[in-house]
């Protein structure tokens, strides 16, 4: 059995990691919170967004570069989300493992790959995996206007043809219990089914009861539309992927100091075992020396 000191040291330092894991899991179920309700928020805009778009192309043909879907792909850019900081459980092991899974799937063309985030930059910085744009400036909160201007940027590029799909990988925020690291295509853009609402415009086309009259055009709405839902829709990735962040730090804290609580009680056991075997030894003793002295 250890010694009553080294027990005590034990036993003390896990108290301290017990207060920290509590004090970070606190802090990260406030700023969880903050980053759920900003994500949810922003999803109804999305989705008005979405079926803005698919209102309006209902209305006329309509061509644009955002749409095009390239026969084949020669060059792609994969871009990868993952945070500034650890102790968040797998959270960034997931997204980097599948980040590397899908670049050896892409080795029929080149891959342009960007990364935001230090744990993410950390993890590929050994690898023989050439890293073309490092991110590490992007805030908590999740500033619109650097995310808006990687996005032009892509839209810029794709639109002059200079790439042929750009593909985002990031952790999809479902609710509190459920995120998982995913692949989603930014560009060519598409309209995931499962985002679109009924607006009043869809709804009484499909009904026949009102035709409605766009001024401007629908080809002139949609022209200035579409690069703001791309914009949009690069925002919301990186959205989901701050509140998957805090609420997978959350339960990992949570987990740490479940542990050393265990610990805590574990290591009380041995102390007090170690203790009450300490004081009878040293009565034993003094009852010896007692007898031996009569």
């Amino acid at each position: 059995m250890a010694g009553i000191k080294e027990i005590q040291k034990r036993r003390k330092g896990a108290v301290s990691t017990r207060k920290i894991t509590k004090t970070m899991g606190m802090i990260a179920a406030s700023k969880f919170r903050k980053a759920m309700d900003r994500a949810e928020g922003a999803t109804p805009y999305i989705n008005t967004i979405n079926q803005l778009v698919v209102d309006l192309m209902s209305q006329a043909s309509f061509q644009h570069p955002l749409l095009e879907k390239r026969e084949k792909v020669k060059k792609e850019i994969i871009f990868l989300v993952t945070s500034n900081q650890g102790l968040c459980g797998s959270y960034n092991s997931n997204l980097n493992k599948l980040a590397k899974k899908t670049i050896e799937e892409s080795s029929d063309h080149q891959v342009d790959f960007h990364i935001s985030g230090k744990k993410g930059i950390s993890y590929f910085k050994t690898s023989l995996t050439p890293v073309t744009k490092k991110y590490t400036d992007f805030s908590e909160t999740g500033a619109f206007e650097p995310i808006e201007a990687i996005a032009q940027q892509f839209i810029d590029a794709y639109s002059r043809k200079e790439v042929d799909r750009i593909s985002v990988i990031y952790s999809k925020f479902i609710s509190s219990s459920k995120q998982f690291s995913t692949l989603e295509t930014l560009l060519p853009f598409t309209l995931d089914k499962a985002q679109s609402v009924q607006t009043p415009a869809s709804m009484s086309t499909e009904k026949g009861k009102v035709d409605f009259l766009y001024i401007p055009s629908p080809a002139e709405i949609l022209e200035e539309l579409l690069p703001q839902a791309v914009k949009a829709k690069f925002f919301k990735y990186f959205l989901d992927a701050i509140a998957s962040e805090h609420v997978s730090r959350m339960v990992a804290m949570k987990s740490a100091t479940d542990n050393a609580d265990k610990m805590i009680k574990k290591l009380t056991q041995l102390y007090n075992r170690a203790r009450q075997s300490k004081i009878t030894m040293e009565i034993l003793e003094i009852l010896g020396g007692a007898e031996a002295i009569s």
